[in-house]
């Protein structure tokens, strides 16, 4: 990314997802020496936290292209199936209380 106020470029993924400390040009400085740009640029991009920052960042993008597979989407999704999981697992167990109960209540009063 071009930055007009420091006339020079910087690597997007790495100002925002880099977390390395000895972070050099792309990063923390500007990088403007257009004669020496391929070497440059194959050097940064051969980086790992160059890799890291890119996977970080395609991540980021991926998640708010497709919110539904966010985080809090997939626990609230989990926690929704779940949620309908115990309730047919009470339903069942309740059933079951009432259907012994009336075979008992039956059972000692027909021969009661």
């Amino acid at each position: 990314m071009y930055s007009k106020s420091e006339d020079g470029i910087f690597c997007l993924p790495c100002v925002l997802f880099a977390t390395k400390d000895n972070l050099g040009q792309f990063v923390c400085k500007k990088f403007h020496l257009w004669s020496k740009k391929s070497i440059k640029f194959s050097a940064h991009n051969s980086k790992q936290y160059h890799s890291i920052a890119l996977s970080r960042m395609d991540a980021l993008t991926s998640s708010m292209a497709h919110p539904e597979s966010s985080i809090e989407n997939r626990i609230r999704q989990i926690n929704e199936t779940d949620i309908a999981r115990n309730r047919f697992i009470l339903k069942c167990v309740t059933e079951a209380i009432l259907f012994l109960w009336k075979a008992v209540y039956l059972s000692s009063w027909s021969s009661g």
